[in-house]
């Protein structure tokens, strides 16, 4: 499973992951034109791993342009496959090793219980990537 760009074909799986029962309270949902909208941004990246031809996961980057980058949303089409861990993990990387950013901050419902919060029992929200400065 490697990472790859998302373009605006995408937008019906990166939909259907998001539409997951229960994602409706953690993970956020847009309609396919605020995606469209979103993807048209320059300072917006949908960022996905697939599995097979499927979408398996992805993540919504904004404020792209910023020395801290916004890690908005992320969601796998699977909990509890570890999907989540390699996509954040292959992003993080990706972020560092390809930007000027020195920091990622997480979007999160901070109390939520779900695939949202947890991987691997930890929780996202405990988070706190910063690239090193020396």
């Amino acid at each position: 499973m490697d990472l790859s760009p998302l373009t605006p074909a995408d937008i019906p799986e990166v939909m259907r992951i998001e539409r997951t029962p229960g994602y409706d309270a953690v993970v956020g949902r847009f309609d396919a034109e605020e995606h469209a909208a979103q993807m048209a941004l320059p300072t917006v990246r949908y960022v996905g791993i697939r599995d097979g031809d499927g979408l398996a996961g992805f993540v919504i980057l904004q404020e792209f342009d910023q020395p801290t980058v916004l890690l908005r949303r992320i969601a796998v089409s699977h909990v509890e496959k570890g999907v989540g861990t390699r996509l954040v993990r292959g992003v993080l990387d990706w972020v560092f090793q390809t930007t000027s950013a020195v920091a990622m901050k997480l979007d999160v419902a901070v109390g939520t219980r779900g695939p949202a919060t947890s991987t691997n029992g930890r929780a996202f929200a405990s988070m706190t990537p910063t690239r090193s400065t020396t």
